[in-house]
């Protein structure tokens, strides 16, 4: 509502679109009433594919904004890694062959991640903290507040014993 009242420009970090769990739903704000025509979508092969170090994205929009960003690009970037491209590619591929399935990676991996995200906030309370149990994506935060009652010397303890629970 605000963009539309404000006539403003949404660009929307989606890189996280397929990390939602417990039957959460990504809703894209473009897809919302009247935000197509004022919303750049911006999404990212490394979170998509878990490949972090593939520095890829893309730009989803209605042509007249998807040209202001062309035109920044064109003058920004000089290289293009073809090969990540094409393997993206390849595996949006054989997303849209499987979607909706069980063998589908967007399946997968958010139920993959699921449990690793129970697993640490179990944890981290465990530890004395209080854990933000996330709906989606790769961060989980915690109120630290509860460890101050700690002794100062036990605080390294808790932390590490997260840590090495984790690996």
């Amino acid at each position: 509502d605000l963009c539309r009242k404000h006539d403003v420009i949404c660009i929307s970090d989606e890189v996280y679109e397929w990390l939602v769990y417990d039957g959460c739903e990504h809703i894209r704000l473009a897809t919302l009433p009247g935000m197509w025509e004022r919303t750049l979508s911006i999404s990212s092969a490394g979170k998509t594919f878990s490949a972090t170090g593939w520095k890829l994205g893309w730009t989803v929009g209605p042509a007249n904004l998807i040209k202001c960003g062309h035109d920044v690009l064109v003058q920004t970037t000089y290289t293009c890694p073809t090969p990540i491209q094409e393997a993206i590619a390849v595996g949006f591929e054989h997303e849209l062959s499987v979607r909706g399935t069980d063998e589908s990676y967007f399946r997968q991996l958010p139920a993959s991640l699921a449990k690793k995200r129970d697993l640490l906030a179990k944890l981290l309370s465990e530890a004395g903290m209080k854990p933000i149990v996330p709906q989606g994506g790769y961060f989980i935060l915690a109120d630290t507040a509860p460890l101050s009652k700690l002794q100062p010397h036990l605080q390294p303890h808790c932390c590490s014993h997260v840590v090495q629970s984790l690996v």
